[in-house]
């Protein structure tokens, strides 16, 4: 919802596409005190009404008047999503190579091969190290981290 001095502006998901419910909405926000003009937009769910005291008419139209309004819910942390995206690239690896590699493994092939033109390149000291390094600690989390300076899931037993 978007609310300025005179003017709220919010979706009603309900009223896609259903312009007589929209307009049955828009004649009971309509009579409401203060409000001075409702727009309704069918294609959207979007409603926009303007006012004399928005923050009054809001009390008015969600306290016992024609809306019952529900918080959006809160976003997904980026943390959260990183990790579903991870596993949706690492499901489709793993059901495109029959179970043969997972995301983990095709890191490490990626990363060795990187390496690998970068020696071939001469870059012995920059790049090659780098990505040896990398391959080598993804090479270790690949039986799920119970190598050295991983956890084994025992909780440090």
């Amino acid at each position: 919802m978007h609310r300025t001095a005179t003017r709220l502006r919010f979706r009603v998901q309900v009223l896609h596409r259903k312009a007589g419910l929209a307009e049955d909405l828009a004649d009971r926000i309509a009579g409401v005190e203060g409000v001075s003009r409702v727009l309704v937009r069918p294609g959207t769910g979007s409603v926009i009404v303007e006012c004399d005291a928005a923050d009054a008419v809001f009390e008015r139209l969600t306290g016992s008047g024609p809306l019952r309004l529900r918080r959006p819910p809160k976003p997904v942390p980026v943390g959260v999503q990183a990790r579903f995206a991870v596993a949706l690239v690492d499901r489709a690896i793993a059901r495109s190579s029959e179970g043969q590699w997972d995301l983990r493994s095709a890191a490490v092939a990626l990363l060795t091969a990187a390496a690998l033109y970068q020696l071939v390149r001469g870059n012995l000291f920059g790049p090659v190290t780098t990505l040896s390094l990398n391959a080598l600690s993804l090479l270790g989390s690949l039986d799920g981290g119970a190598g050295e300076g991983g956890s084994n899931g025992d909780g440090g037993a």
